[in-house]
């Protein structure tokens, strides 16, 4: 693929910025190959999105007959996707966990280095915004810049003010 010297920009807020960034994570695990619900945030919040559904009693919780209903479908979900997988990356069906690695590919690596990119800025963010509080900011794994990855470079992204 040859890389194009033309540059876009694109101006959005910050919740825009996540669900950019979250859309790219996706397309990049399901690229590599991890295609469970676990770290997977579209289908873990259409599971709970149906358990939001339920009747909840007075003091706004659900029975816990609804609540393994919940990990039933989720494991349900989870025998699909990994007989889907089997099928996609037939080299893992013998490593229900494994995955390609994050440069794998350019198309892994170019959406690897988008989605952590945007990622680290907003951890930074959250990181400054819990010291000017005063508050101890806790580990985060996107405290660090996207390794090397892809053939398209690092996008930039900063915080523009209005």
């Amino acid at each position: 693929m040859e890389v194009t010297k033309e540059v876009y920009q694109i101006t959005c807020n910050k919740e825009q910025l996540k669900i950019i960034s979250q859309a790219i994570e996706c397309w990049s695990r399901r690229l590599s190959g991890q295609l469970d619900s676990f770290g997977d945030k579209v289908i873990e919040n259409l599971l709970w999105n149906l358990l939001d559904k339920v009747p909840r009693d007075k003091d706004g919780k659900f029975s816990d007959e609804e609540f393994n209903k919940y990990l039933e479908n989720k494991e349900l979900v989870n025998e699909h996707l990994k007989a889907i997988k089997n099928i996609l990356f037939p080299e893992f069906a013998r490593y229900p966990g494994a995955s390609y690695g994050y440069n794998n590919t350019p198309d892994i690596g170019n959406s690897y280095q988008i989605y952590r990119t945007i990622e680290y800025v907003l951890a930074k963010e959250r990181e400054a915004e819990a010291k000017a509080t005063g508050k101890e900011y806790g580990y985060d794994c996107y405290l660090s810049p996207a390794l090397p990855s892809g053939n398209l470079g690092t996008i930039k992204v900063e915080k523009i003010e209005p």
